[in-house]
């Protein structure tokens, strides 16, 4: 109720890395998928990443937070649209 969700779908994980890394290798990825990341992403899910890359043949695409986009919302929005069409 606290959280509002089922008991039957909440699961503890030992720390954040580790439910992230599980739910990446749970998605039945195709060949060819596009994952978008930002190039702040933490090691360890960096690492799960590119073992998705080795294994699902998926493609990552990495944004660049840079100052000059970093503190403009429509600057963000236009370099993550520019991203996406690639």
């Amino acid at each position: 109720e606290y959280i509002n969700a089922d008991a039957e779908d909440i699961v503890f994980v030992d720390n954040a890395s580790d439910g992230v890394n599980s739910i990446f290798k749970s998605i039945d990825f195709s060949y060819g998928d596009k994952i978008l990341t930002f190039d702040c992403i933490y090691g360890s899910v960096d690492s799960t990443l590119e073992y998705l890359v080795d294994t699902k043949h998926v493609k990552i695409v990495k944004m660049v937070l840079d100052k000059d986009i970093i503190n403009s919302d429509e600057k963000i929005i236009k370099k993550l649209e520019d991203v996406l069409e690639r």
